[in-house]
């Protein structure tokens, strides 16, 4: 009598999925390359983009931007001494601050300078009448009107060096009348100070403010190759299958769908950590490379206590992030027939994933903690927001330690607020999927498998959920386009909005999918699961609008 295998263990079926798919992912070595290190070869290609022109912005920092230059015209009975005496400032006063370093000054007529000055070909434009040198060489005070251009708005450059310019002139005016009056110029000023010590030497430039910006510009990159590294797996690991027909096999194994999605996603998961831990080390040795040719003088602002907390604040957060692109990945590519269709879909997820990660640099996105919430955006704003804070101390206490310990502390309650969020987000996601693959209409395409791009599917009760969440989306992106074309009148403008976001995407799904109008647009009770969803999501929403 033969023994009947014993059925094996949740966990033991679920541990051998993860180890089929797996290593069904290490055979493939294109997609390996194109996961693991190809990703790695980013960094030093962005970092070499971008060195060159860091260092000479720090080396000379005039050479980051085009000298200034400030075209000044003078008329008057006095315009021809006036004009030689600012030319003799030059060489005397061209370090003060606000001084142009190119200063075009000429004795123009009066049409000539306000033809110029109409025409724009000039920056300001004085008048200077007889007795304009004679008066600042005497007591009192000389009143000049600076006529500015009329065809284009002055910058606040231009307004710093004509002042400047001005103010040079009247400092050489006090000096000649301290002089006729037989006082040192000391009377002019009578303390002389220097600076010293310090943390930068004289002449060198800090990179605070700039570390954090370009911080969270790398850890929106890293969101984004995450995505991809989760992507790529995800699509062989269900659309591979139907495309070689063994997920039919899979689903008749001794295991729930729910735990063959786990052990899928166990896999996926892996290769995404996997992606991540590469990322990380690439990032640290193109940090080290940086940090080697940068110049001496420049600091960073940033402690080792800082970055060793935003690295244990990262990694956590990072790996929560890593369970949310494996699960996302999952579910958009559960409904896909090829590897090709899926492959279709990895340009809406990677525009989604940018939008999120990429919202948590705007200003004043992280003030509130439920931002950490949501998935993309909460990982990167937890992380960037130890380094702002680092920053923002550094600014305010220069050498000194933080008396109330903000410098180096863990933001615990967001970062628990990112990882339960992770963790919740992902057990939905991987309730979907579990749900897609067991669907049988979307496993196998039932009506919605035509033989022509533009023919209509057979008539159906109602469609599928995914059709609904597509009219749903259209609708979103209607709502938005339609304000450019929505009347004034607020009335008018809701019913235009809503009959083109709402209705006009509804009755083109029912008509094209052939739908019963009944049975889909008929008011009913929501199942159980969907109205504690539906609550959650709710209080969620309330909850961040009250943060």
């Amino acid at each position: 009598m033969n023994d009947v295998p014993p059925v094996p263990g949740r966990w033991q079926a679920v541990r051998a999925i993860a180890r089929r798919d797996l290593l069904e992912f290490v055979r493939d070595r294109r997609t390996l390359f194109v996961t693991l290190l190809m990703p790695m070869a980013m960094y030093p290609v962005l970092a070499l983009s971008s060195l060159l022109s860091v260092r000479a912005s720090l080396d000379d920092p005039g050479a980051a931007r085009p000298p200034s230059r400030l075209v000044l015209a003078v008329s008057g009975a006095d315009a021809i001494p006036l004009v030689a005496r600012v030319r003799g400032l030059s060489d005397t006063v061209a370090s003060r601050a606000g001084w142009p370093e190119q200063l075009e000054i000429e004795a123009v007529a009066f049409d000539a300078a306000d033809r110029m000055r109409r025409e724009g070909s000039l920056d300001a434009w004085i008048e200077a009448p007889r007795g304009t040198v004679a008066g600042l060489d005497a007591l009192g005070t000389v009143s000049l009107e600076v006529q500015l251009p009329d065809v284009e708005e002055v910058g606040s450059r231009a307004r710093d060096h004509v002042t400047a310019v001005l103010r040079g002139l009247a400092d050489d005016a006090r000096r000649r009348r301290v002089g006729a009056a037989g006082l040192p110029e000391s009377v002019l000023e009578p303390v002389a100070f220097t600076f010293s010590g310090g943390t930068a030497a004289p002449g060198g430039l800090s990179l605070r403010g700039v570390v954090p910006i370009a911080a969270g510009a790398v850890l929106v990159l890293l969101a984004l190759l995450m995505a991809t590294g989760a992507f790529y797996p995800a699509i062989d690991a269900i659309a591979g299958e139907k495309e070689r027909g063994t997920i039919e096999t899979l689903l008749m194994a001794p295991c729930s769908p729910g735990d063959l999605v786990l052990g899928k996603f166990l896999a996926v998961l892996a290769v995404t950590l996997a992606t991540l831990a590469a990322n990380v080390v690439s990032i640290g040795l193109t940090m080290t490379v940086l940090l080697r040719f940068m110049p001496a003088h420049a600091a960073l602002g940033l402690d080792a206590g800082t970055v060793a907390t935003a690295v244990a604040v990262a990694l956590p957060a990072f790996v929560g992030l890593a369970a949310v692109a494996a699960a996302m990945s999952l579910a958009v590519t559960a409904a896909s027939k090829s590897v090709k269709e899926a492959q279709n879909t990895l340009t809406p997820v990677i525009l989604l994933v940018s939008g999120l990660a990429g919202a948590a640099l705007l200003p004043g996105v992280g003030s509130s903690p439920w931002v950490a919430a949501v998935p993309f955006t909460g990982q990167v704003a937890v992380t960037r927001s130890v380094l702002f804070e680092a920053d923002e101390s550094s600014r305010r206490r220069v050498g000194r330690a933080d008396e109330d310990g903000r410098d180096g502390s863990v933001p615990l309650v967001p970062l628990a607020i990112t990882l339960v969020s992770s963790a919740l987000v992902s057990w939905l996601l991987l309730r979907a999927t579990a749900l897609v693959v067991t669907d049988e209409e979307i496993l196998f395409r039932g009506p919605d498998a035509v033989t022509s791009g533009w023919s209509r599917p057979r008539p159906r009760a109602r469609p599928t959920a995914w059709q609904g969440f597509g009219a749903a989306l259209a609708g979103f992106a209607a709502l938005w386009y339609v304000q450019g074309i929505a009347p004034a009148d607020l009335a008018r403008a809701i019913l235009v909005q809503q009959a083109v976001a709402i209705l006009v995407p509804l009755a083109l799904l029912a008509w094209w999918q052939r739908v019963d109008a009944t049975t889909t647009f008929a008011l009913r009770w929501p199942a159980p699961d969907a109205a504690r969803g539906l609550v959650a999501t709710g209080a969620a929403a309330l909850a961040g609008g009250g943060a």
